[in-house]
């Protein structure tokens, strides 16, 4: 499990799936994915860790940084 490092919060709602990249959770209106913590395990390398969509795709944060996701999330 590339997320077993993280305390998610209980109000996400896993939503990964199995033909996903990485893991993903829903909260609110955002869809969260969480690559892999090693660099050499992603599919893609330049990715960020963490990235953040809204319900359309539309990419809104891209970062290696949880609590710049958490405070993201947290204050929308």
């Amino acid at each position: 499990m590339t997320y077993k490092d993280l305390n998610i919060p209980k109000e996400w709602e896993n939503t990964s799936s199995p033909n996903d990249a990485c893991p993903s959770f829903i909260y609110k209106d955002y869809q969260i994915f969480i690559d892999d913590i090693n660099v050499n395990e992603r599919e893609n390398q330049d990715w960020k860790r963490f990235s953040i969509f809204d319900l359309e795709q539309n990419m809104l944060l891209h970062t290696d940084n949880y609590n710049q996701v958490l405070t993201y999330i947290n204050n929308k």
